[in-house]
């Protein structure tokens, strides 16, 4: 998910969930990153930037921003 530029002390994300007691999850939806440098970086940090260097190269030759949406039960 895309990490929020705000101005909240903590993290967040453009994402969202509908969770439902006794349930779960129901329905949610987020915005992928599409900040090559974010995920450059981010993948460098947990030592997977050489597994995912094709996802790289999707963002740096053929994306353009999106999101998904899920519904279904957990």
């Amino acid at each position: 998910s895309t990490e929020n530029e705000d101005d909240c002390p903590n993290h967040t994300a453009a994402a969202e969930d509908l969770l439902v007691p006794g349930l779960g999850e129901l329905c949610g939806g987020s915005l992928r990153e599409e900040r090559l440098h974010l995920l450059q970086s981010r993948l460098e940090q947990v030592g997977l930037d050489d597994i995912y260097s094709w996802y790289l190269d999707l963002r740096r030759f053929s994306s353009v921003p999106h999101g998904g949406f899920r519904l279904g039960f957990e």
